[in-house]
């Protein structure tokens, strides 16, 4: 981004903007006029062919982090490998 850059971003709500922007703001960011957001969740289709649309690359770090461990891991290992699955498929 401060390279030159376009970067988009993906929030589960765009109401966590804020929150983004003042993180980045204490980390020595300050301009962001590279930057975008889109609204998308990995546990939803909506969203996701015009967050990857017009990216030569695609950074994939979300994944489920509950608070304490599931009783069941599938409940950790599905949503990601299928957030994982709408990021990628969403490219083709």
């Amino acid at each position: 981004m401060q390279q030159g850059y376009q970067v988009k971003t993906t929030l589960r709500s765009l109401t966590r903007k804020d929150g983004i922007i003042k993180a980045l703001t204490e980390a020595g960011i300050i301009d962001f006029s590279n930057l975008s957001y889109i609204e998308a969740d990995l546990t939803s289709d909506n969203n996701w062919e015009e967050a990857v649309a017009c990216c030569d690359y695609v950074l994939h770090v979300a994944s489920p982090f509950p608070a304490q461990d599931p009783k069941d891991e599938n409940e950790l290992i599905i949503p990601a490998r299928d957030g994982a699955l709408r990021v990628y498929l969403a490219e083709l």
